[in-house]
């Protein structure tokens, strides 16, 4: 296997990644957040086809190829949260642990099963070493302290992102989970009152809409209308900003570069220790690889 990775920030492209490289007929493994896209291939062949060539050139500038030992430690850099508006955020290893299940087919045609394995190893062993107890560094951190003791929150979506942001709400007294259709709920919203999009009631109390789920902001204009008292709406998207209505306060995923400011040396010093300790990783994946060219069976023996 030779492996290689293409990574394109999401914002402002043209086309899919994924699109275009199954066009090449090659079916690749394409993990997407709210910020990238990361294709996963197990050889170059990629580069020579025209369906690709095309795509690169719609988009100068922003496609980035990785091969090798450097293909992993990107991988592992972005899924330990290094890459994040927020560094160290544990949703995108969540993301890439459910995309891992949900391509398990693909991965296993791919001879990959081994290669995914090691990294949500790595990953798990870094977080519990080097990433641990980063707590400002989380979005139901940062949400908590933009509200008051009088605020009434609704929180929209019930997602990986939400469940992370719930548990810091324990102390609003006034407090909303919506949902678009019915669904058993996890632990951190049983204090929550359940409310589904399509049935709003009018509140008084809701002042903060958290926006945690992909939606339209035409949706979003939709639910703000029932809350006369709105005053902020903490929008965790990262491809669509949240534009005041009316005289509410908006706090983008965006925003967070200027609230880290004050931490930045800090945050610097521990990247930069879990940043070598991924290059060892990467290191000890390429031995591997070598030690083992015709496949990945023994990969983590």
């Amino acid at each position: 296997m030779d492996l290689h990775v293409v990574h394109i920030p999401k914002l402002g492209i043209k086309n899919s990644l994924g699109r275009s490289l199954n066009e090449c007929g090659l079916g690749p493994l394409v993990f997407e957040t709210c910020l990238r896209q990361i294709a996963v291939l197990d050889s170059d062949l990629f580069l020579t086809h025209s369906e690709y060539k095309n795509f690169a050139a719609q988009n100068p500038g922003s496609v980035e190829i990785f091969k090798g030992e450097h293909a992993y430690q990107f991988v592992l850099e972005v899924i330990c949260g290094l890459h994040s508006l927020i560094k160290g955020e544990t949703e995108i290893f969540g993301q890439f642990k459910d995309f891992t299940v949900q391509s398990k087919t693909v991965i296993e045609n791919l001879n990959m099963t081994d290669l995914f394995k090691q990294l949500l190893t790595d990953c798990k062993i870094l977080r519990s070493t080097r990433i641990q107890n980063w707590s400002h560094n989380t979005y139901g951190s940062v949400t908590r302290k933009l509200l008051t003791a009088k605020d009434g929150v609704a929180l929209l979506g019930a997602g990986q992102l939400a469940e992370e942001i719930a548990p810091w709400l324990k102390q609003v007294k006034n407090k909303s989970v919506l949902l678009r259709r019915p669904r058993n709920l996890a632990a951190p919203f049983d204090s929550f009152q359940v409310e589904m999009t399509d049935r709003l009631n009018a509140s008084q109390e809701i002042t903060v809409l958290v926006v945690a789920a992909n939606v339209t902001n035409t949706e979003i204009e939709s639910f703000v209308n029932h809350w006369p008292n709105l005053r902020m709406v903490v929008d965790w998207r990262g491809d669509e900003q949240w534009l005041p209505k009316k005289t509410e306060q908006v706090f983008l995923l965006h925003d967070l570069k200027a609230n880290d400011e004050k931490s930045k040396e800090d945050q610097q010093m521990r990247i930069q220790l879990v940043s070598e300790d991924i290059q060892v990783k990467a290191l000890e994946f390429s031995k591997k690889a070598k030690h083992n060219p015709w496949g990945w069976e023994d990969f983590c023996a």
